[in-house]
């Protein structure tokens, strides 16, 4: 029986080493997680500083973006408002170019009518001549009688 009770005791004491080296695995993994818990809980603060900075950041992007998007309201506005005084402007342009043409034409008709009663006031001069020559013949005429 002392050899049957050696054997058992061998398997405890097998048991007990890799109970002892298990055990001692756990502890050097708690100490390790410990460790990395401990990093990380400083990193925290780090982590939780630069995620307030983000937060911050976000923040002032967002109110820039707010007020870009007002500038562009604005700019967009006034973009329809000169689109419509530009159109206003050829409309204007357009109609003060036919105007011009017009005149122009009425200007054109003017003067060959000036230049027809000219031609007419010359004829009539010309006709008054002749009859003023034709009556001082005339008178000459007489007075030879």
């Amino acid at each position: 029986m002392g050899a049957s009770r050696a054997r058992p005791r061998l398997r405890i004491d097998l048991e007990e080493i890799f109970m002892d080296g298990e055990e001692e695995e756990e502890r050097r993994e708690v100490k390790q997680m410990k460790s990395s818990w401990h990093r990380l809980s400083g990193k925290g603060d780090g982590l939780k500083l630069e995620k307030d900075n983000m937060v911050l950041d976000l923040e002032s992007t967002k109110a820039q973006l707010q007020g870009t998007e007002q500038l562009l309201a604005k700019v967009k506005s006034q973009l329809a408002s000169t689109q419509k005084l530009n159109s206003l402007a050829e409309t204007q342009l357009k109609c003060m170019a036919q105007s011009y043409k017009s005149l122009e034409t009425h200007a054109e008709e003017l003067q060959t009518e000036v230049n027809l009663l000219r031609a007419k006031t010359e004829n009539l001069d010309n006709v008054l001549q002749e009859e003023r020559q034709n009556h001082q013949d005339a008178l000459a005429k007489f007075k030879g009688f």
